[in-house]
């Protein structure tokens, strides 16, 4: 950024040890996106969806996953602003398969403020609560409608030596 331009520190990540501490820091400090971490507290009505329902209505973005760390990932997704319904709760799950019969993980973001006040976008950070070096699936559920079905890839450990890696970079 140019010196002449007063951010207020704000254009600085902050950097701690939190593995997304860096990514969380340079994308609020932009008011892009914040990261939430879902609450736990899920029903399982929550996960009820019409298998008939089009996502594309509901999650026109679809989702992504990015920001990889040995313990997890973060989760994004984008609710249709004719879609969004303040009262509703949107809902997170991601299983070790793509027919989720071996669910890791269920959550609930319920701020809808948080989701308007970034254009209807939610980044979901997971880190801690995954395995390393382990493939997953995921998706969102919003309203009776589920998402398309996400894929991502945790880090492996710190002291492992893998033989081979690859990186995929989408920059817009």
């Amino acid at each position: 950024m140019a010196d002449d331009i007063n951010l207020g520190g704000r254009d600085e990540p902050v950097r701690g040890d939190d593995d997304h501490a860096e990514l969380l820091s340079e994308l609020d400090s932009h008011d892009l996106a914040i990261a939430t971490t879902p609450d736990t507290d899920t029903g399982t009505k929550r996960f009820e969806y019409d298998p008939d329902a089009d996502p594309d209505t509901v999650f026109p973005q679809s989702v992504a996953s990015g920001g990889p760390t040995p313990t997890g990932v973060i989760l994004w997704t984008r609710i249709a602003p004719a879609a969004f319904d303040a009262t509703a709760l949107l809902a997170v799950r991601v299983a070790r398969d793509s027919d989720f019969e071996e669910v890791v993980y269920e959550g609930v973001v319920a701020d809808a403020e948080q989701i308007k006040s970034h254009d209807y976008t939610v980044k979901v950070d997971l880190d801690g609560s995954l395995e390393s070096d382990r493939e997953y699936y995921y998706r969102f559920y919003y309203r009776n409608t589920a998402s398309r079905i996400g894929r991502c890839q945790t880090l492996p450990a710190p002291d492992a030596s893998p033989e081979v890696m690859r990186f995929a970079v989408l920059a817009c």
